[in-house]
């Protein structure tokens, strides 16, 4: 056989071969398409998933803030007191281990008590006049300015019985 016809063979069967693994690697492209596709898929299902779950989350927390909120502002005005001031109480409450409930039941208290003490009754008058502290003064200023004075006051109170007595006729039952 001569060169060329070898090499004309030696080309067909070259090209016959190259021709078939390029048909097996666009097979192979195709899979890889399919399998990509159905990546990007379930990824985008998976985002779409993720948001709507961050969506509602971000909406029950704002729905927990906001009535946490309107009850702040709400116990607030009824007691006399700024919103930021009772917020405040409630954190320094917190880091005492006293908790927001127990504060709030013990500014209510007070709140009454000095105000029935400015008209010169109820239990907390007695106390008051114990510790040197002008009841309608005392009546006269915002529930948050009331606690500052009877913080300084108690500190003049030399036995730690007597300043839990007081305490007691002050913001508890």
């Amino acid at each position: 056989m001569s060169d060329i016809a070898r090499l004309t063979v030696a080309l067909h069967a070259n090209s016959a071969q190259f021709v078939s693994e390029l048909r097996r690697s666009q097979q192979q492209a195709g899979r890889w398409k399919v399998d990509i596709s159905k990546a990007f898929k379930i990824a985008a299902a998976a985002s779409a998933a993720a948001a709507t779950g961050l969506t509602v989350a971000l909406s029950v927390v704002y729905k927990e803030q906001s009535a946490l909120i309107d009850q702040t502002a709400k116990f607030a005005d009824r007691i006399g007191v700024s919103t930021e001031a009772l917020s405040q109480l409630r954190y320094a409450a917190e880091l005492t281990g006293v908790g927001s409930k127990d504060l709030d039941m013990a500014m209510q208290r007070m709140t009454r008590r000095i105000a029935e003490a400015a008209q010169g009754s109820g239990e907390a008058a007695p106390a008051l006049k114990q510790m040197g502290i002008d009841a309608k003064e005392l009546g006269r200023l915002t529930p948050d300015k009331q606690l500052h004075v009877l913080a300084d006051a108690f500190k003049g109170v030399e036995s730690q019985s007597e300043r839990v007595r007081l305490a007691f006729k002050l913001f508890d039952s």
